[in-house]
C-alpha cells in the first residue's frame, strides 16, 4: 500500500498459495480521510481498468509509491511460475492426493497455460504502471526490465536525494536494483500482440471444472509451495 494525494492505496488478492497457482488479477482500492473507499483497479472501478490491469497474471500489486508527484505501482507477475508449477505437478504426479482424472485435468490445464503464454508472446516479468492523477494508469514497462525472471517489483524506494530505486524479486537468478533517472524513465518494449482476454477466458473456463475440488488442491499446493519458498530463500 501507499499514499498519494492524501489517499491510501491498497492492493488486494485472493488467498495464498491458491493465488499463485490459479492466476486472477489483483484489485486496488483507495481510501480517503473519512474512510470512504472506491475501487481504482478492478470490477466497477473509477478508472475502468479491470483486475490486474487487465492481466490475470498480475496477482498482486507489490509496491505502491509516490514519486515526482506521480503514483507508481509495481506488480507480482505469476506467469513465469506456470512452467515451474507444471514441472512440480509432473514430478509429483503419483503422490498427489486427488483422483487420477483430476490430476490429469490439472496437468492439462498448466500445459495449456504454458502453451498459451508462448503462443500469444506473453511479456514475461513484472509490470510497472504510472499515474498522474491516481486513477488513469499507463504502463512504464511490462517485461520485468527486459528479464522474464524478474517476476516482481519488490521494492520501490525513494532515497534522501529523491532518486527512485527499483528492487526486483528474482528467485531464479538473483535480484536486480535499478535507478530511475530524474530526466526520464526506462520504458521497456510493450509492442506485443498478447491477447490477455483470450488467456483469461481459457483460464476461467478450465479452472471452473476443478472448482469443487479446490480445498483438496489447495491442501496439496500449500506444502509444495512452502518447500519451494523455503528453498528459494536459503
Amino acid at each position: 500500500m501507499g499514499v498519494f494525494k492524501n489517499r491510501l492505496y491498497v492492493s488486494g488478492t485472493k488467498e495464498l498459495p491458491l493465488a499463485w497457482a490459479i492466476p486472477r488479477g489483483c484489485d486496488i482500492v483507495r481510501i480517503d480521510e473519512y474512510d470512504n473507499y472506491e475501487v481504482v483497479v478492478g470490477p466497477n472501478s473509477v478508472s475502468g481498468i479491470l483486475s490486474g490491469f487487465y492481466n490475470p497474471f498480475n496477482v498482486y500489486a507489490w509496491q505502491i509509491q509516490e514519486y515526482e508527484n506521480k503514483l507508481f505501482v509495481s506488480t507480482f507477475d505469476d506467469s513465469t511460475n506456470m512452467q515451474l508449477i507444471l514441472e512440480l505437478l509432473l514430478a509429483n504426479r503419483e503422490n498427489i492426493p486427488l483422483p487420477g482424472w483430476i490430476v490429469d485435468i490439472l496437468i492439462g490445464i498448466y500445459e495449456l497455460v504454458v502453451e498459451l503464454l508462448n503462443r500469444f508472446r506473453y511479456p514475461f516479468g513484472f509490470n510497472l504502471y504510472v499515474s498522474k492523477n491516481g486513477v488513469d494508469f499507463d504502463p512504464v514497462f511490462l517485461n520485468g526490465l527486459d528479464n522474464r525472471y524478474n517476476y516482481g517489483g519488490r521494492i520501490l524506494y525513494v532515497d534522501s536525494e529523491r532518486d527512485l530505486y527499483i528492487g526486483t524479486a528474482n528467485p531464479y537468478q538473483g535480484l536486480e536494483v535499478w535507478r530511475a533517472s530524474q530526466c526520464g524513465y526506462y520504458y521497456g518494449k510493450n509492442d506485443n500482440d498478447c491477447d490477455f482476454e483470450a488467456i483469461k477466458e481459457e483460464l476461467e473456463k478450465r479452472f471452473t471444472t476443478l472448482q469443487p475440488y479446490m480445498p483438496q488442491i489447495q491442501k496439496f499446493l500449500q506444502p509444495m509451495f512452502s518447500r519451494y519458498i523455503h528453498k528459494r530463500d536459503e
